[in-house]
């Protein structure tokens, strides 16, 4: 493996992680996308209209890499905390802290891989046929995301105390898939229709 991601998550080491790992996937099915946005762009380019909303979502594209960047770092940097705050007897408040940041962050993953499908939507019924392929690859790449992203929240959740708390971000988690899984299923069913 050349890539020092995968390497570094090859490796028999906590981190990175799971949480990590989604965040990645996320990055490669917004890179496939970049790829068919950057190509219908340029096919634009005779039509300024169409030029500037494909130049438009690109620049979106770029934003939500960038987060999933920084989401991924901040997933693979959770861990570590963890650990040091409960091997450090940390306060309880502080300890709570790092648990629900440890919970926090696989979701802010997923809720950023839910955005993600507006875009595919958008791309998927303006490009060119034979690039659907590759904008419901990134659609499932997508949805992969969100399934890891709550695997690895939902992993957490036993380490909150507080029973309300742990009911809350709980239903969250499960509010946000069941929302993924819905909107991935009807964009889905739009390109067999088309």
């Amino acid at each position: 493996m050349s890539d020092s991601f995968l390497t570094a998550l090859a490796k028999p080491q906590p981190d990175p992680g799971g949480g990590a790992a989604a965040a990645h996937g996320a990055l490669i099915g917004l890179a496939l996308l970049e790829k068919i946005v950057v190509l219908e762009k340029a096919r634009g380019k005779e039509q300024a209209r169409s030029f500037q909303a494909w130049q438009k979502k690109e620049q979106a594209l770029t934003a939500m890499f960038l987060r999933m960047k920084y989401l991924r770092e901040a997933d693979r940097k959770i861990y570590p905390k963890l650990v040091k705050a409960k091997r450090s007897k940390a306060p309880l408040l502080t300890l709570n802290q790092v648990i629900t940041e440890s919970i926090a962050v696989p979701l802010e993953i997923m809720q950023e891989a839910l955005k993600g499908f507006s875009l595919i939507a958008w791309v998927g019924t303006r490009c060119k046929k034979h690039l659907q392929g590759d904008v419901l690859v990134a659609g499932e790449l997508l949805m992969a995301v969100l399934y890891g992203a709550f695997h690895i929240g939902s992993s957490n959740l036993p380490l909150i105390k507080e029973i309300r708390q742990k009911r809350a971000i709980e239903k969250k988690l499960i509010e946000v898939l069941r929302k993924g899984e819905l909107t991935w299923s009807r964009i889905k069913q739009g390109f067999s229709k088309a």
